[in-house]
C-alpha cells in the first residue's frame, strides 16, 4: 500500500523554516501567562469537530493540553504551512522539540477543536493540543494563543488607525467651532449693514452678480486694448507722416481726444466693475463665515457617526485577542493504545 507523502513534505518545509531566519515573525507579540494543572486522568487521542474520530500517525502524542477559549472567531487552518510557520516563530514555538514540530507536520492531528461553540463550556470553543512531552504540552497553548492574539491585533490595527484619526478629527473640529461661532455673529451684523446698500440679499444672488461681472470685466479689457490700439496707431500716424495740412492734423488731434475720452471711460467701468465684485466677493465671504458653526457641527455629527462605526468594528470576535477560560489550561496524559 503506497502512503500519501504530504506529511513528509511539511514536515521538510518546517525544518527548513527552522533553519532560516524567520521572516514571518510578530513584531507585536502579546505576553500571554496562563495558568497550568496538570491531571493524571488519561485522556483518548481524539481529533475533529465531531469530538469521536481517533487521531492516529507515526508519531503518537503523550500529552494532550485542554483549554477553551473566547469569543466566537474565524480560525485560521492550523494545517497550513504558514500558520504552522507562524506557530513556529513565536517566542513559546521556538522552544518546541524537534519531535514536536515533527507530530505538528501531521496536520489536524495535533491541534484540534472539538464540538460546536459552547458544546463543552458556554460560550467557548474546546480544543485540545496534543503534544509529545509534558514540556511541549505547556509550549504549545502558549504559541497557540500568541498566534491568535497577534492575529487579533492584525485584524485591529487598521481600524484602530482610523479610530485615532477620527478622534483626532472630532477634537481639532470642537476646537473650531468657539472661534466659529464669534466669526459668525460679526459677519452676521456685517452682512446686515452691507443689505443697505447691496442689490442682492443672499450669497447665491451675490454669486450671480459676480459671474456677471466677471463677464463684464472680460470684456471691458477687451474694450481697453482696442482703444489702446486705435491710440497707438493714431501717434504713429502724426510721427511716421507729414502732416502738411492743418486740417488733417486736426483730425489726427480730434481722433486722439476722443479715444483718449473713450479710454477713460473704460478704465472707470473696469474700475468699478472690480470694485462691485469685491462687494459680493466680500458678501459670500461673510455669509461663508456666518454658516461655519453650521457646517463644522454637522461635520462633527458625522465624524462622531463614524467613528462610532469604527468603535463596533473593533468590538467584533476577531478584533478581540482570545479570552483563556479561567485563564486555565489542563495537562492531561494521552492514553496509549494499541
Amino acid at each position: 500500500m503506497i502512503r500519501s507523502r504530504k506529511p513528509q513534505l511539511v514536515m521538510v518545509l518546517i525544518l527548513a523554516w527552522l533553519c532560516s531566519p524567520v521572516l514571518s515573525a510578530e513584531p507585536n507579540e502579546a505576553d500571554i501567562e496562563s495558568k497550568f494543572e496538570v491531571s493524571s486522568e488519561e485522556q483518548k487521542w481524539l481529533i475533529g469537530k465531531g469530538s469521536t474520530e481517533s487521531g492516529r500517525g507515526p508519531i503518537r502524542p503523550s500529552h494532550v493540553a485542554v483549554l477553551f477559549i473566547r469569543p466566537s472567531r474565524n480560525f485560521p487552518d492550523f494545517e497550513s504551512p504558514v500558520v504552522m510557520k507562524s506557530i513556529l516563530s513565536t517566542s513559546a514555538g521556538k522552544l518546541l522539540s524537534q519531535s514536536q514540530v515533527a507530530l505538528l507536520s501531521t496536520g489536524h492531528a495535533c491541534i484540534s477543536r472539538l464540538g460546536r461553540f459552547g458544546e463543552t463550556v458556554p460560550n467557548h470553543y474546546h480544543f485540545r493540543l496534543y503534544a509529545v512531552s509534558e514540556n511541549d504540552a505547556r509550549n504549545l497553548p502558549e504559541a497557540f494563543l500568541q498566534v491568535l492574539t497577534n492575529q487579533a491585533h492584525a485584524n485591529a490595527q487598521p481600524n484602530r488607525e482610523r479610530l485615532l484619526e477620527f478622534k483626532e478629527k472630532i477634537s481639532e473640529t470642537k476646537a473650531k467651532i468657539p472661534e466659529a461661532q464669534a466669526k459668525a455673529q460679526a459677519a452676521l451684523s456685517k452682512i446686515a449693514e452691507l443689505k443697505k446698500t447691496l442689490h442682492y440679499p443672499s450669497a447665491d444672488e451675490a454669486k450671480k452678480t459676480i459671474s456677471e461681472l466677471n463677464k463684464i470685466l472680460v470684456m471691458t479689457d477687451v474694450e481697453i486694448a482696442g482703444i489702446q490700439a486705435k491710440i497707438r496707431e493714431i501717434k504713429n500716424y502724426k510721427s511716421y507722416k507729414i502732416v502738411t495740412e492743418k486740417a488733417h492734423l486736426a483730425a489726427l488731434e480730434q481722433m486722439l481726444s476722443e479715444q483718449n475720452i473713450e479710454l477713460v471711460a473704460a478704465l472707470a467701468k473696469k474700475k468699478a466693475a472690480a470694485a462691485a465684485r469685491e462687494e459680493a466677493e466680500r458678501f459670500c465671504r461673510l455669509e461663508e463665515a456666518s454658516k461655519l458653526p453650521y457646517y463644522l457641527e454637522q461635520k462633527l455629527r458625522q465624524y462622531e457617526s463614524i467613528l462610532q462605526r469604527y468603535e463596533k468594528v473593533l468590538e467584533e470576535p476577531d478584533m478581540i485577542p482570545p479570552e483563556l477560560f479561567q485563564n486555565k489550561v489542563t495537562i492531561y496524559p494521552v492514553r496509549a493504545e494499541d
